[in-house]
């Protein structure tokens, strides 16, 4: 097993209310293998997870609250499509996924309960897992940048390849080669680099592409503008551009 290869995320999250399990600690691991080629002694091309869970460091069955955080999770929002899940009758939890792109998945969760009486010990807090879990599922997407990109970015990137030879091919086709210069010089291909439109397409996919992971997976707006595809100089308020007529109607472009 090339462990170096594996793709892990790992998260905890304690239980702030003394009023309720007091010294809950949960740990959550996740572990993915994209190839085949990762893996040794372990299935291959596994469709399902066998959830791992521990108790104080002891294999023990999962609690129902965990296996109902299992289920509602936003798995999406992380490249995973959750077909379905169930419980058998020793309390193993196991998760379904549907068109997986990984050879297989692991998840382990562990919750210690510190030092407290055992009569004290009960079901562990579902929002103390979640928490867990959404921040194992986060850094297992910070470290691997680009490679759990959600389903709907996924989607968006389908169109990526189409869309910037469509850009590509309005820029190299035009007959203005003050036009053509200036899309090159805002894409940062120099006057000695290749401008032909197949550099310029990829250029601008690869652009296109960081800037829907970069947005993927956002909860929330981040303050100030959003990135964009191409840097340029804010146009400055004396600028003649700003002062310019619209002119006519039926403008003419010269493409």
């Amino acid at each position: 097993m090339n462990r170096d290869r594996l793709k892990v995320g790992t998260g905890s999250a304690k239980n702030s209310d003394r009023r309720r399990d007091k010294g809950l600690l949960v740990e959550i691991a996740i572990m993915v293998a994209h190839t085949a080629s990762d893996l040794s002694c372990w299935m291959v091309n596994c469709s399902s997870t066998q959830v791992l869970h521990f108790q104080d460091f002891v294999p023990c069955p999962i609690s129902q609250s965990s296996f109902n955080v299992l289920m509602s999770m936003d798995w999406q929002s992380f490249g995973f499509k959750l077909k379905g899940g169930f419980m058998d009758d020793e309390g193993n939890a196991v998760l379904e996924w549907d068109n997986l792109t990984f050879a297989r998945v692991d998840i382990a969760i562990h919750t210690y309960h510190g030092i407290v009486q055992e009569w004290q010990r009960s079901e562990p807090d579902k929002y103390v897992v979640r928490k867990a879990l959404k921040l194992a599922l986060h850094n297992l997407k910070a470290n691997h940048a680009g490679e759990f990109i959600s389903c709907h970015g996924k989607k968006i990137l389908e169109y990526v390849p189409d869309l910037a030879q469509s850009i590509a091919g309005l820029i190299s086709s035009s007959n203005d080669r003050e036009f053509r210069d200036e899309c090159a010089a805002l894409l940062g291909l120099g006057s000695g680099q290749d401008v032909s439109e197949g550099a310029v397409r990829s250029c601008i996919g690869d652009r296109m592409a960081r800037i829907i992971e970069m947005g993927d997976g956002k909860e929330k707006a981040e303050d100030g503008a959003p990135p964009y595809l191409f840097e340029c100089e804010k146009l400055d308020e004396d600028s003649p551009l700003l002062d310019e007529e619209d002119g006519d109607d039926d403008m003419i472009f010269d493409f």
